[in-house]
């Protein structure tokens, strides 16, 4: 099943004043490069993605073998399970919805968050699909038990590394990094930075259960998801300063469609 997301990157400064006592602006000095870098990973990704729209034939089924997959990827070969699969959209999509809930706490810094969260997600959906353009294959193609339509689709060779599990581990580090260095130390953190790392790993598991991933595609999308949830954030600290940053144009939007 194809999971879309449309993200909207801002291109410019967001418009607004921020005070003394926020923790983080999008007009920072990393954000002019920043910006146009995730818009390049993006376009890239998509590039990346419609590099190879063929499906397989029953010849590429047939030269499968499971001995060839890894010892500890292979029992993912024996997964299949469509319920699973979809409640592993409906995890990232409540990962992703969380920051754009829980973040309205902080005013007036709400506009740079939802900022930095987007290029969070673009970076986060983006850059898996440079690596499923080798073509890996998904667990499921290897499974004689699963119909062979699903089996035979283009999609069974973007495997590697996962993007549920990138953007959802990506939303919920975010999340946490945010929500910390508004409340150090709170036990509101304390809980957000456990359930981070679990929604992405939750998600994981159910990308395993339902034969679209094996473990390692897993892992990956997790080290680059939580990498890209903590860094962005870090990115966009300033430090107070007592003085006002002064509001800047409206900024032009660019919206991608990513297909993963």
């Amino acid at each position: 099943m194809k999971f879309l997301l449309l993200f909207t990157v801002h291109c410019l400064l967001f418009t607004g004043v921020c005070f003394s006592q926020s923790r983080f602006s999008l007009a920072s000095e990393p954000d002019a490069w920043l910006t146009p870098v995730t818009i390049g990973v993006a376009v890239g990704g998509l590039i990346a993605f419609r590099s190879d729209t063929s499906g397989l034939t029953m010849a590429d089924l047939s030269a499968l073998d499971r001995a060839d997959v890894l010892s500890f990827d292979r029992p993912a070969t024996m997964f299949w399970s469509p319920e699973v699969r979809a409640a592993s959209d409906i995890a990232v999509g409540l990962a992703v919805l969380a920051p754009v809930l829980v973040l309205t706490e902080f005013q007036p810094d709400y506009g740079d968050l939802m900022g930095m969260y987007l290029q969070t997600l673009v970076l986060a959906s983006s850059l898996p699909q440079y690596t499923k353009a080798m073509g890996r294959m998904r667990p499921l193609a290897y499974n004689e038990s699963a119909p062979l339509e699903e089996r035979m689709r283009a999609d069974m060779k973007r495997s590697f590394f996962s993007g549920h599990t990138s953007i959802s581990t990506a939303a919920g580090i975010f999340l946490a990094t945010v929500y910390d260095a508004y409340r150090p130390g709170s036990t509101t953190a304390k809980v957000l930075w456990v359930a981070g790392a679990g929604i992405g790993l939750t998600s994981g598991a159910l990308r395993v259960f339902s034969g679209m991933h094996f473990p390692s595609d897993v892992a990956a999308g997790f080290i680059v998801g939580a990498a890209v949830g903590y860094a962005i954030p870090q990115l966009h600290k300033r430090q107070a300063t007592g003085s006002l940053i002064a509001p800047s144009a409206p900024p032009p939007m660019v919206t991608l469609r990513l297909v993963l």
